[in-house]
Parts: structure tokens; sequence; C-alpha cells
């Protein structure tokens, strides 16, 4: 499940920048009206996704994932002081897991009261 939405993440993420980019660069006012109002949707159908206490719950009671043996923890990169620095392994499943519940904790999902979620909600439809 965390894969999946992970990916599905991803996805938007690329995308998004062909929707909204041009609302910024456009010499033409009804694409850059377009773009904008893609933009809206986009952040109205993420901000539905990250609100549904569904999803928050599947991810959090979902057993753990048997991942295959990942690759080599880190690898070289260049370091601007030509020193022997090291770059970051790529996340693990559960770090992804930890970051997906974390969005969705951000907006007040996993609090147990009804009207604490949604008062959470409000506040950051306002922001």
């Amino acid at each position: 499940a965390c894969g999946a939405l992970s990916r599905a993440i991803d996805a938007v993420a690329r995308v998004s920048g062909e929707c909204t980019v041009p609302a910024l660069v456009s010499g033409d006012a009804a694409t850059r009206a377009a773009s904008a109002a893609a933009k809206q949707t986009l952040q109205r159908a993420l901000d539905r996704a990250w609100a549904r206490r569904d999803l928050y719950e599947a991810i959090a009671r979902a057993p753990p994932i048997s991942a295959p043996s990942p690759p080599p923890t880190t690898t070289p990169a260049a370091s601007p002081l030509g020193d022997d620095a090291e770059a970051p392994a790529a996340p693990s499943a559960a770090y992804v897991r930890q970051k997906l519940l974390g969005l969705f904790e951000a907006r007040g999902v996993a609090l147990d009261d009804a009207a604490r979620r949604d008062a959470a909600a409000a506040a950051l439809a306002d922001v």
C-alpha cells in the first residue's frame, strides 16, 4: 500500500509542474488562467487525499514491508571540498511509510476526536 501511494505521489509531483508552471511563465493570459485553475484543482485533490482517515488507518495498520536486500547503503558523491563525502542511501520502506503517515498527521488526521480533526483541517484550509 505504501509503495503504491508513494509511486502515485511521485507521479502527481512529476505532472503537476507541467500543469502549474505556465501560470508563472506564459505570455498568454488564457494559458496563465487555465494553469492557475489547474493548480487550485490539484491542490484541492491533494488536500482531500491527505484528509482521508481511511487511508491513514490502512497505512498505519499495514504489516511491515518485507523488501529484498537493499543495495549498498551509500554511494560516493563528488564533494565541492574534494573530500570523500558519501551520498545518503535511498530511503527504506519504513522511512517512506513514516513520511507518508506524517503527511496525514500534519493535517490532523491521526487525532482521535473528530471535532479536533475538523478544526485542524479548517485551519489548514485557511493557510
